[in-house]
């Protein structure tokens, strides 16, 4: 099952050719206005590599979470592209065609020495291969790596899981030098790599947070250490990546809930957070099992629907089940749940930051990681125990896996159209799954473009479906609809919104806003009170928190 060295770069190169291929749609597509304003259009601090930008991207942290990695890849992606959506989604699918480039050299690592078993590899010189390019593109072409791909914001899972990728692939070489009880200066420098590749995931996205978890669950299977190595030890092996995550997570939770991001136990009980997260195991299995239908965006109704409460009670039950009775019989099926579940929950709903989904098919990039790797090994065994019996069997074995990752590359390619553009994207979500502020988006996009009568439909609309929900932040919609009816010369309603607006929130932006309306409509005086009210604040109108 050894492949040479260069063997495994070209089967590792044609991986990521294919998913350069499949993902090369996304550079006609531009940013959207979801995250994106914030973390490029109108992020000043990363348009220079000045003293100031090191000083914020390592010593703040100005959204969401201590990712100075990530910041450092905006910026350069800035200086050789400015505002051009081209070089942003160029760079996104290198990063990643690499990973499923890495992907090789992990499933490798794996087959070679575990307790998943080909058969019948000896005789074939072209079956390895292509085992490890199944599992590649079983993980690189699924479309639910669209979200990671085509959303500029996304960088993060894609710089996330390099580091993620190689810490695995160094603690797989440590594993096996290790085994091999070769010097101990071989066996650190393995350990030692794998440590600081997990700590730079972490600067990039803190998402990687829970695989030691992961690697514990590999540990146990496929590489079946807990014989010769115990429990405790194993787990002694993945203290020090905990210690290292510690900082890095205290400063992205501590940064986040200075910044009011995290909903409380008021606004979201753990009543409804364990039934949200339970109905969203069940919603990313069928994701990764049945991708069909995928789109941009999932909010997470309010009240949550009583068919939530049964599927979590399932989900829950199934998964507890599972490994009390499966993990002897079936351990392969243990081990895709465990770690997909591990390794995806902080994106499950036990920590509610703001707006809430159902599910972001981003978050399973890491999730996938092992689950593809047995899935692959699956299908070969399969083949190779399907052709020994009927060898034109095995014939269409081959065919219904290369209608499946046709059928990934199709669906990956029609899915990335959802991301040409913020109108595109809400449009879809509206359509399928609506709910409030996806107007409100949508009547961004729209307004932007000109289209302002239907723009202040769309504001209106949110509006009235925000009436007596927490969020959005009301008074933002009525501005945005003030400044749209402005533009379109209805000036007496647009007084209105930002009469409204500010009764709500008096901002100083708002008061500005309102002076110019006023003095449109020739009331001076009244023009003149708002600007003294506003004071310096001027400009372009933004979500306001």
């Amino acid at each position: 099952m050894n492949l040479k060295s260069n063997h495994l770069l070209i089967v590792a190169f044609i991986a990521g050719i294919v998913c350069l291929a499949v993902f090369g749609r996304t550079l006609s597509c531009d940013f959207v206005n979801y995250e994106d304003p914030e973390y490029v259009i109108n992020n000043p601090f990363i348009r220079n590599f000045d003293k100031d930008f090191w000083y914020s991207a390592f010593f703040t942290v100005p959204l969401n979470f201590w990712v100075p990695l990530l910041w450092i890849s905006f910026a350069v992606d800035y200086h050789f592209w400015g505002l051009n959506p081209l070089g942003y989604h160029l760079t996104n699918i290198v990063l990643h065609a690499v990973n499923a480039g890495i992907m090789v050299f992990i499933a490798d690592r794996i087959y070679r020495n575990s307790l998943i078993r080909i058969e019948g590899v000896s005789r074939s010189r072209y079956l390895y291969p292509a085992l490890l390019l199944l599992a590649a593109l079983l993980f690189g072409i699924h479309p639910a790596r669209v979200e990671s791909v085509a959303w500029v914001t996304e960088r993060k899972d894609l710089l996330n899981g390099i580091f993620t990728l190689a810490a695995i692939y160094f603690y797989l070489r440590y594993r096996d030098k290790k085994e091999a009880s070769l010097p101990r200066g071989a066996i650190l420098r393995e350990y030692a790599a794998s440590l600081l590749l997990f700590f730079l995931s972490l600067t990039a996205k803190p998402s990687s947070i829970f695989i030691p978890l992961a690697l514990l669950v590999m540990d146990w299977y496929p590489l079946g250490r807990l014989r010769n190595n115990g429990l405790w030890r194993l787990v002694a092996e993945k203290i020090p990546y905990l210690v290292l995550a510690t900082p890095v997570i205290a400063a992205s939770v501590i940064g986040r809930a200075l910044q009011g991001g995290y909903n409380s136990l008021a606004a979201i009980p753990f009543s409804v957070r364990l039934v949200a997260a339970g109905n969203s195991i069940l919603e990313y299995f069928n994701l990764m099992l049945f991708p069909l239908g995928i789109l941009p965006y999932y909010h997470l109704p309010r009240p949550v629907p009583i068919l939530y409460i049964y599927k979590a009670a399932i989900a829950w039950f199934l998964l507890l089940l599972l490994v009390c009775i499966g993990r002897r019989k079936v351990p392969w099926l243990v081990a895709i749940v465990l770690s997909f579940v591990v390794t995806i929950f902080p994106a499950l709903h036990f920590f509610a930051d703001g707006y809430q989904v159902i599910l972001a098919p981003r978050y399973s990039y890491l999730a996938s990681i092992l689950p593809v790797i047995i899935v692959a090994a699956l299908i070969v065994n399969g083949y190779q125990k399907i052709s020994a019996w009927q060898r034109h069997a095995g014939t269409v074995v081959v065919g219904i896996v290369g209608a499946l990752l046709v059928f990934y590359s199709i669906t990956t390619y029609r899915l990335i159209g959802d991301w040409k553009d913020s109108g595109a994207m809400w449009a879809k979500v509206i359509t399928h799954r609506p709910f409030e502020k996806a107007y409100f988006f949508r009547g961004e996009f729209l307004a932007s473009q000109g289209n302002y009568l239907d723009a202040i439909n769309d504001y209106t609309t949110c509006i009235t479906l925000s009436a007596g929900l927490v969020g959005p932040r009301i008074y933002n919609v009525y501005a945005f609809r003030g400044e749209t009816l402005m533009k379109a010369g209805y000036y007496e309603d647009a007084l209105d919104d930002f009469n409204t607006a500010i009764s709500l929130h008096p901002h100083p932006l708002y008061y500005y806003y309102r002076g110019t309306i006023l003095k449109k409509l020739g009331r001076a005086m009244e023009a003149d009170e708002d600007f003294r009210r506003a004071g310096d604040a001027s400009g372009k109108l933004n979500w306001i928190e």
